[in-house]
């Protein structure tokens, strides 16, 4: 007998018990008193815990204010610039894409191919969460090994571009921070990002 909407009704006597779901009332007669006794306790407690659990599942289930999706963000890598295919071990590379707490890896070959074309797409809930790239070494026997260096980029400065450019805003994102000589060309990845608003107050 399933729990929900289960409740214990009284009885005119010690041994019997009376269980009522929605309009089915089921009388069970016990061995003893002290029998019923514990059997009631026993169903009133799985009954509370059953209300209790069901509560929490419910709570879980509606989005807080916080965890609202307001947006989503598309992704469309486009190629790489100025990266030697020396660099490259072995294919394949792993190109990490992520976005706050989402993350998506591709598996490409950079040793052959500068052009990638690979496209996908992630939720957002504020527009202070930052996407990040990052290109690995595939290992079989020891941890990936990163080549070059993270490239992060707000959504807040993609905001402000988007405004301007009124459309899809292309960046050549640099694969290493520190440039110590800037005459040598600086390796680079293109990235067009679209931005998507599902509040049209945003």
């Amino acid at each position: 007998m399933p729990l929900a909407n289960l409740k214990v009704l009284p009885s005119n006597d010690d041994i019997s018990l009376n269980v009522k779901q929605g309009m089915d009332t089921v009388s069970f007669r016990c061995v003893s008193s002290n029998a019923r006794r514990l059997w009631t306790s026993q169903l009133e407690q799985a009954i509370d815990l059953y209300a209790i659990t069901a509560a929490e599942q419910e709570q879980a289930r509606k989005p807080s204010i916080q965890n609202i999706i307001t947006g989503r963000l598309l992704v469309e890598v486009l190629n790489t610039q100025n990266t030697p295919s020396r660099k490259f071990e072995s294919p394949p590379q792993i190109l990490r894409l992520s976005l706050g707490r989402v993350s998506e890896a591709f598996e490409v070959d950079l040793s052959k191919t500068t052009d990638l074309n690979l496209t996908t797409q992630f939720p957002f809930e504020t527009t202070s969460e930052v996407f990040t790239l990052a290109i690995y070494q595939k290992n079989l026997y020891r941890p990936d090994t990163l080549l070059f260096d993270e490239t992060t980029l707000s959504l807040n400065e993609l905001l402000r571009e988007s405004a301007v450019h009124r459309g899809p805003v292309i960046k050549a994102m640099h694969l290493r921070k520190r440039i110590r000589d800037k005459t040598k060309p600086v390796e680079t990845i293109a990235v067009k990002f679209t931005l998507n608003f599902f509040d049209a107050n945003m």
